[in-house]
């Protein structure tokens, strides 16, 4: 995998090709001395939960990276969105308007999880928001996704193989609110 940075050639400053690695997550220009700093982008996932059963909807990835495998509703935020409106509008993408319509009332921040995200043959590194949603029942929700989801189901958080998810970030943030759960 490619670091992000090496793809940067030029300063984005004065245009010098003067620009090295200053250290593993910035470059320097030797010309002007601007600094760039690579920081993660901001994304977020959503555990929705079904009242009462404890099942929550599982999305089914579409396309690469990671298809076919188990994932978390959810993706990068969009410029000038706050987390939370992310979420939300990666929801209604993904699943439904009206699951946001039904359930935003609910949302909860539960913890984040650093991630490295492969896109276009670099390694992007994320910050990964997860929240919580609940809704009353997920029949609405389960089959055809849309967006980048090929498909919703419901399972209870212990009929899960972790294993199946694509995406080591999402695999942990799974496993952690599955254990918070069962401590609580």
């Amino acid at each position: 995998m490619t670091h992000v940075l090496s793809h940067f050639r030029f300063c984005p400053h004065c245009g010098s090709d003067r620009f090295f690695p200053n250290n593993i997550k910035s470059k320097r220009c030797d010309h002007c001395g601007f600094v760039y700093y690579l920081n993660p982008s901001a994304a977020c996932a959503a555990i929705i939960r079904e009242k009462g059963s404890g099942r929550i909807l599982v999305a089914i990835r579409a396309n690469e990276p990671a298809k076919g495998m188990y994932d978390l509703p959810g993706g990068f935020s969009d410029l000038n969105e706050c987390s939370e409106e992310s979420i939300l509008r990666e929801v209604a993408e993904e699943i439904s308007p009206k699951l946001v319509e039904d359930a935003a009332d609910t949302l909860r921040f539960l913890f984040s999880r650093p991630n490295l995200y492969l896109y276009s043959g670099m390694t992007i590194p994320t910050m990964d928001m997860i929240y919580l949603l609940e809704v009353e029942d997920l029949s609405p929700y389960v089959g055809e996704g849309r967006d980048d989801v090929e498909s919703l189901i419901a399972l209870h958080p212990d009929e899960i193989d972790p294993n199946k998810f694509g995406f080591d970030s999402i695999r942990r943030a799974f496993v952690k609110y599955r254990d918070m759960e069962r401590h609580s």
